[in-house]
């Protein structure tokens, strides 16, 4: 972009739009992960424990 002539505010803009991207993949594999382990748990308390961790990460991410 650089090479390009772009401006740095155009630069900065496809970095956070990258970040962004990377965010919501992260959030996906997360929320599978956490799924997957909700899935295997018989326990309740594990269960309700794993929901409350994939409820907190979707907060953040």
């Amino acid at each position: 972009m650089l090479e390009e002539d772009r401006g740095y505010p155009e630069i900065v803009q496809q970095v956070s739009a990258v970040r962004a991207a990377l965010d919501g993949v992260t959030e996906v594999i997360i929320q599978d992960l956490v799924e997957y382990y909700i899935s295997q748990t018989t326990d309740k308390k594990g269960r309700d424990i794993a929901i409350e961790i994939k409820d907190t990460i979707s907060k953040i991410l």
